[in-house]
């Protein structure tokens, strides 16, 4: 009868050990998966609502200069955990882009404020980052 007895306590230690196993794994795998979700390699940088609600990204100016001929568009990055890949400039249909590749165009670092010159006289300018639309803006006279 004895014998009986410690097997049973063995299986049940046994069957409560596997549970706290099976637990164990589950939030050590689940903490992981988090990790690797949101960081800053793998964030949704392309998610739009996230780029605007964060407002990393700040248009200051945009005004045509009648003594240079140029449209001025001045904009101030703030911080943010959100690699910028990609910045474009739509001036009435036409497209300009700057990302780390181009040599001339530049994308802004945290807390610079730049203004991005255009030789072009449009009525409406878009700013579009990592390819959302930031801000949409009537071009007034400097």
């Amino acid at each position: 009868m004895q014998n009986l007895n410690k097997k049973g306590i063995s299986d049940l230690v046994l069957n409560v050990l596997i549970i706290l196993l099976v637990v164990t794994l589950i939030g050590t795998i689940s903490t992981q998966i988090f990790q690797l979700v949101k960081s800053p390699a793998l964030s949704p940088e392309k998610n739009c609502p996230l780029l605007i609600s964060k407002n990393i990204l700040q248009v200051q100016n945009i005004c045509f200069n009648e003594l240079t001929q140029e449209t001025e568009i001045t904009l101030r990055r703030n911080t943010g955990n959100i690699i910028l890949e990609e910045l474009s400039f739509n001036l009435g249909g036409e497209i300009y882009s700057c990302g780390n590749s181009c040599g001339s165009c530049q994308i802004l670092q945290e807390k610079e404020l730049k203004t991005y010159y255009f030789n072009e006289n449009k009525q409406e300018a878009s700013i579009f980052l990592n390819g959302c639309l930031i801000e949409k803006k009537k071009v007034m006279k400097c």
